[in-house]
């Protein structure tokens, strides 16, 4: 398929009372949505799980997946990966709520 995000058609305008910003992927919205959850709970301090932890557990990155038989070094890309998935999904689900409360949903930038 195509790179990038799907766009609504520019010609076409909505009669939705509550207009969709772009297309989105409900799985990403509901992945986003899981990280944001897992990450306020640690921020509050109802676990210890590091951002890596957090993606492994919610199995983000098929690749980025630890393996007990990992190499030192293998084992840390796939961490940084995993954590970097992490970071990303928290500050898009961020942006998402915050211009939901200003009425344009799903907006991440």
């Amino acid at each position: 398929g195509r790179r990038g995000r799907k766009v609504l058609s520019a010609g076409t305008t909505s009669t939705a009372r509550y207009p969709l910003h772009r297309a989105a992927s409900v799985e990403t919205l509901r992945k986003q949505l899981a990280v944001y959850d897992a990450v306020m709970a640690k921020r509050r301090g109802e676990n210890k799980r590091t951002l890596a932890e957090i993606g492994a557990d919610l199995n983000l990155v098929k690749n980025a997946m630890p393996d007990p038989k990992d190499m030192r070094h293998e084992a840390e890309l796939k961490r940084n990966v995993m954590a970097a998935t992490v970071s990303r999904y928290f500050k898009d689900a961020e942006r998402i709520i915050a211009n939901t409360a200003k009425g344009k949903f799903p907006k991440s930038d």
